[in-house]
């Protein structure tokens, strides 16, 4: 074994080892942005869960605690006597659908984030953002409200930063827009640089690398395209999780021991 895959059986053993016991599942699972190996940790420790008590009574247990999409979706098919292949059809088209929804939510990012470099008015943004969700009724008109509301709830020093300022593709479309709306409403009025000190509350590194590349003065086609390619590698690099998290399932399903399902899982680590 080479030494980067050694140190990749490592971390995997690690985070398996400390992935909560059922019951108390991680808040912040999110098959997006945390790293194959958390993946693949989770499955893992799913695995010696069912080896101690009854796989569905687990797996349901797990269904109730997970927020995660795409995890709860295989979790509560887990419960089904489905036959395989219909098993595979179902999440396979759960999983492009979730990566559809990550798109668009993506790409709402990016419309927010050269809003901050044109300083276009919101409300162009905010057409631009709504014809990435065509068939979804907006008041387009209350959701401008409300990202300037999110100005005086700021302003409240017991205000949760994080939530209020939180971007997410975890978020659905609306609250999603109201969150970049609300930086683009401020840049405006207060200019860009006012948004350094709101940069650890701003969520997901999706948005975050994009916004730290303006506030450093980055040239704005270059942060466009920058942004768009690593977007492109998070969608690539889902799928592949979302393989992976497939064939673990399903070989916990069928009852693989535990080393079985481990080298399964490597076949899918850088």
């Amino acid at each position: 074994m080479t030494d980067a895959a050694s140190e990749n059986s490592k971390v995997i053993r690690a985070e398996a080892e400390s992935v909560p016991t059922t019951g108390n599942a991680m808040p912040d699972l999110d098959i997006l942005e945390m790293p194959v190996e958390g993946v693949a940790a989770f499955w893992l420790s799913l695995k010696k869960l069912c080896d101690l008590r009854r796989g569905k009574k687990i797996m349901a247990e797990e269904a109730e605690y997970t927020a995660e999409p795409f995890i709860r979706h295989l979790l509560l098919i887990g419960l089904e006597p489905w036959p395989e292949e219909a098993v595979r059809r179902a999440v396979e088209a759960k999983a492009a659908t979730i990566r559809e929804g990550y798109r668009r939510k993506l790409a709402l990012m990016r419309l927010g984030l050269m809003s901050l470099t044109t300083r276009e008015n919101p409300r162009l943004t905010l057409t631009r953002m709504h014809a990435l969700f065509p068939a979804m009724a907006l008041d387009e008109e209350k959701l401008l409200r409300v990202a300037q509301g999110l100005m005086k709830s700021l302003a409240d020093p017991g205000a949760d930063r994080r939530t209020l300022l939180g971007v997410s593709t975890r978020l659905p479309p609306d609250r999603l827009m109201v969150k970049l709306l609300f930086y683009a409403v401020h840049s405006r009025r207060h200019g860009a640089q006012s948004l350094r000190e709101l940069l650890p509350h701003a969520g997901s590194a999706a948005f975050v690398e994009g916004l730290t590349m303006i506030l450093d003065g980055f040239d704005p086609e270059f942060v466009r395209e920058t942004v768009q390619v690593s977007h492109e590698e998070l969608l690539l690099d889902a799928r592949r999780k979302m393989e992976m998290a497939l064939e673990m399932f399903l070989a916990i399903r069928a009852r693989l021991n535990y080393d079985q399902i481990y080298t399964l899982a490597l076949s899918y680590i850088p």
